[in-house]
């Protein structure tokens, strides 16, 4: 809970004791009813103030919410994409390999070796 609701429900306590006081006073014949009738006025201010902190607070946490989908969804695209890169770049890795395998085959077929082992002289 927000700082702003905690004070306004401090508030609504002290003025529900307040009010408790004038009701009880009232009744006695010792309160004044337009004393009465602000203080009722002023809890139902603090009522309305403190509804409207719980949804701000309700759509602040939505919009956390909403952020943490659209990063995940974002992630998942971003995951996708690496698939299909990784999946668009395997054939050409295959031949890559089989040039590769073809190439060494060549080299070895251009290897010159002597027929005995020794020294050449020139």
């Amino acid at each position: 809970m927000s700082a702003q609701a905690q004070v306004a429900e401090r508030q609504l306590a002290l003025l529900g004791d307040e009010l408790e006081t004038q009701l009880s006073l009232r009744a006695k014949g010792l309160a004044d009813r337009a004393e009465l009738s602000a203080l009722q006025q002023q809890e139902a201010a603090l009522l309305g103030k403190i509804a409207q902190l719980s949804a701000k607070q309700a759509e602040a946490q939505t919009q956390l919410h909403e952020i943490e989908i659209d990063r995940l969804r974002q992630a998942a695209a971003d995951h996708e994409a690496a698939i299909s890169a990784l999946r668009d770049l395997h054939p050409q890795e295959l031949r890559l390999r089989a040039d590769r395998r073809r190439l060494k085959q060549e080299q070895e077929g251009l290897t010159l070796t002597a027929p005995i082992s020794g020294f050449v002289h020139g």
